[in-house]
């Protein structure tokens, strides 16, 4: 790993100064302070890059890292894997990201951001200046030009607090008279952009199976709560620790690095765990969640009843009439409210907030991994003695069960460009799926089975299956597919912005359900995470585990990674300190495939 020291760290990291060469000179930085702007304050901001970073660089007793994280590691003192957040249960390890909760801009009672007027639309940000290597017994004046928008609110000869006002160029200068009555001015450019990152669709960008605090169900026995999941929001499983919010928090770390400009990140996630795309129509409302109404991932029934066992208020009385609903608003309708500033959406409306990125994953559920593999089991093969390998036994039963959904998936993302026209995206990122069908040496899995996946012998259907054959045909049929369908997609819209992030599926191949170490979420880590769901019939489910076979927070990194390098492309990161990963297979490009 590179180390930079000395005055040429300075020069790296901060740009040349005005100051002969050989003589002593002052050094000035700066920074845009809470530049990641959902989180409150800066305090908030650090702690969740500290934990963001915890577990990268846990990750790296499995994953080569990277230089994303070095402004930690001394805050840090290398306690990565510390026994509070990485616990291992049956040999399985899973992460606890957050030991304290992180006020953000997300209200979860009323369900939206804000406020809105300060939130989307504010253009001043405070920026602070620091002066490095002043001479003794000097004094100083700081001047900024032209002046803030505000008076600043710290001066002295080390630090300059004050706000300026975006993509307007400022320049920051201090004035250093020495005990011999010389006068010496360093100056700085200043220049702040802001980036408006919003993320939509399904449970993979929700970050299901990675709440912020866990229920602890396994510490105390089966079925046994310790205390309830918390989630950044609840009805949708949205977790800090998705891999859109990660990728912003690494842009962030790495952005203070910038000489000028340096940017904020203004960032919402409407995505919601088990969201379709679902071209609107009566039939669909309720079910869908990208373009049409939703229930959530945790009904207000489901969630009513853990209000009584856990003998708390979660807050359903405080909710708007709005959020108090049965169903959520379509989330591409909660992103409409929000960028028109004079209120409701209208098409075109004045002074629109245009994301620059849009960033998704949708399409699983719409084709339906679990009700195809439910299907193959119970509709290819009629006797019930060769259900453990039933989706083995046809090859074209599992294309017939897929074909018809991809068709429909791929028309209802054509209804999707046409709906985000409206908004007006600069990008939108479309990224493929991660492959959990494949061990650490890319061989299809032989232990991808009901056993595993509903956990004890007492739940186990008993001779219920999935042979390796089925695992590989899986992958075939259904998971390149998918990613094709999205693939085309992107191609198609590419007019509108429209781009497939690829490298994710190749790259998992090798982190799948079966894989030592394995990418993803087990019946082990999904029920001591997160505990079961009450069931139709209003009781505590025995089995109904929702994050199941999504990606732990591992994956979710590798994620955030190749998001991260789409920013990196477009000039948010600086040049040589993203460019040089230590696993060449993370690297931005994607590996062929």
């Amino acid at each position: 790993m590179r180390t930079i020291r000395g005055a040429a760290a300075f020069v790296m990291l901060f740009g040349a100064s005005n100051f002969p060469l050989g003589a002593h000179a002052t050094i000035v930085s700066w920074k845009v302070l809470n530049n990641n702007r959902v989180f409150l304050n800066e305090d908030n901001q650090k702690k969740f890059q500290q934990e963001l970073c915890r577990a990268r660089e846990c990750s790296k007793e499995n994953e080569d890292s990277d230089h994303l994280c070095q402004p930690y590691r001394d805050v840090l003192k290398g306690q990565y894997c510390a026994k509070d957040r990485l616990r291992k249960n049956d040999g399985v390890s899973y992460w606890i990201p957050l030991p304290e909760s992180l006020p953000t801009a997300w209200d979860e009672y009323t369900a939206t951001y804000g406020p809105k007027a300060d939130y989307i639309f504010s253009k001043i940000r405070k920026i602070r200046g620091r002066a490095h290597d002043l001479p003794d017994n000097a004094s100083c004046r700081w001047e900024l030009i032209p002046p803030g928008p505000n008076a600043p609110e710290n001066t002295n000869c080390a630090e300059f607090i004050g706000k300026v006002e975006l993509d307007v160029p400022y320049k920051l200068t201090i004035h250093v008279t020495k005990p011999d009555n010389t006068i010496e001015d360093t100056s700085r450019d200043v220049l702040v952009h802001d980036i408006f990152v919003v993320a939509l669709g399904d449970s993979y960008s929700s970050g299901e199976g990675n709440p912020h605090t866990v229920r602890g169900i396994l510490d105390q026995g089966p079925y046994k709560s310790m205390q309830l999941d918390t989630w950044w929001d609840r009805r949708c499983h949205r977790s800090l620790f998705n891999f859109t919010s990660m990728a912003v928090g690494l842009a962030a770390i790495q952005n203070t690095l910038l000489d000028s400009p340096k940017h904020t990140f203004t960032y919402l996630n409407y995505a919601c765990s088990g969201a379709q795309v679902k071209d609107p129509s009566p039939a669909t409302q309720g079910e869908g969640g990208l373009l049409t109404t939703y229930a959530g991932r945790e009904t207000l029934d489901q969630i009513s009843y853990y209000e009584k066992l856990f003998s708390t208020d979660l807050g359903l009385g405080k909710r708007n009439a709005a959020s108090d609903s049965k169903f959520l608003p379509a989330q591409i309708d909660q992103l409409k409210a929000m960028i028109c500033p004079e209120g409701a959406f209208k098409k075109d409306c004045e002074n629109m907030r245009r994301p620059d990125y849009v960033i998704m994953t949708i399409g699983g559920n719409d084709v339906g991994f679990g009700d195809i593999i439910r299907q193959a089991l119970l509709m290819c093969n009629s006797t019930l003695s060769n259900l453990g390998h039933a989706l083995g036994v046809s090859e074209q039963c599992a294309i017939d069960a897929v074909k018809g959904r991809l068709d429909r998936l791929a028309r209802d993302l054509g209804s999707l460009a046409t709906v985000l026209e409206d908004v007006k995206p600069k990008k939108v990122l479309l990224s493929e799926y991660v492959d959990l069908t494949h061990n650490e040496k890319r061989v299809s899995c032989d232990d991808f089975n009901m056993d595993r996946t509903l956990g004890p012998a007492d739940l186990r259907i008993v001779g219920v299956g999935i042979t390796r054959e089925a695992a590989e045909i899986t992958y075939r049929t259904v998971l390149l597919e998918l990613n094709k369908v999205l693939k085309a997609a992107a191609v198609a819209h590419r007019d509108q912005g429209w781009k497939f992030v690829s490298g994710i599926e190749r790259r998992s191949e090798i982190r799948g359900w079966c894989a030592k170490p394995s990418w993803f979420v087990t019946w082990a880590d999904s029920s001591f995470k997160q505990g079961f769901l009450p069931d139709s019939n209003s009781q505590l489910s025995r089995t109904l585990t929702t994050g199941i076979a999504h990606p732990n927070i591992f994956a979710q990194n590798f994620a955030a990674w190749r998001i991260r390098c789409e920013f990196d492309k477009d000039g948010l990161i600086p040049a040589g300190f993203s460019q040089l990963p230590v696993d060449s297979k993370a690297s931005c490009e994607p590996l062929q495939q």
